[in-house]
């Protein structure tokens, strides 16, 4: 439930080892929480192209991971707008926290739940659960299964040893979250040249900016060259779809 990318809030695409878990009609799901409306739950798995749309009867629990806050609504009080990190439901009741205490309502007293996606941690997720199915080992990420559809996105390939990667990447996920919702900032930690994630992408120099528009096509790449003025170039030629 924490859909952003940096993909996702400054965390590596290498590094997701957590996933809310959903139990329903005696299945279980790994993934994460999408939001509550109309009596049904949506839930986003790993490796599926869209959330599950669950009914509310057949979800047995609900547990969330790491548990941010959520606006949401209840049905006697459907324009007053609440917020508190929500813990997932157990035995039929949706749990909040409220400082040291919990709250409980059940379905009927539930209006909604809004949940502003992290797209960053769900891509490190479902990379982590695609490897989990290809037997354990991490294959390559190529940039194309990165992009953020109906987003600009910012595919920065970070490497540690450059201070300018750490300056322009701090430029660039500026820039993405200044742009209210309509571009994405992906950050990937790659150690060197002998990387897999290298070696996927033809990266013959480190650090370097990848600019895909809304469509899904490459804009620009910053490979010798990202000044401040080259990153701020790119990304607005990007969002122009040019």
């Amino acid at each position: 439930m924490r859909f952003l990318v940096t993909i996702f809030l400054g965390c590596m695409l290498s590094v997701a080892t957590w996933a809310d878990t959903l139990k329903a009609g005696g299945k279980s799901y790994s993934g994460m929480f999408a939001g509550y409306e109309k009596g049904h739950l949506k839930f986003q798995e790993w490796t599926a192209s869209e959330p599950l749309k669950v009914e509310m009867r057949r979800v047995e629990r609900l547990k969330i991971e790491n548990p941010s806050p959520v606006k949401y609504t209840l049905s006697g009080a459907p324009k007053k707008v609440l917020t508190a990190p929500f813990l997932g439901i157990k035995n039929g009741a949706f749990l909040f926290a409220d400082g040291e205490n919990e709250l409980r309502y059940f379905a009927r007293q539930m209006g909604r739940i809004e949940v502003k996606i992290d797209y960053q941690a769900f891509m490190a997720g479902a990379q982590q659960a695609a490897a989990a199915e290809a037997g354990g080992k991490e294959g390559p990420l190529r940039a194309k299964d990165m992009v953020v559809e109906n987003q600009v996105t910012v595919i920065h390939f970070h490497h540690d040893g450059s201070p300018g990667s750490t300056r322009q990447g701090n430029l660039a996920q500026r820039l993405c979250e200044d742009s209210r919702g309509k571009a994405t900032y992906v950050q990937v930690l790659v150690k060197d040249g002998d990387d897999p994630v290298a070696k996927a992408n033809k990266l013959r120099s480190l650090p370097q900016f990848w600019f895909y528009d809304r469509r899904g096509a490459l804009s620009s790449k910053l490979a010798d060259r990202f000044t401040e003025d080259d990153i701020s170039k790119a990304f607005e030629a990007a969002r122009k779809g040019r």
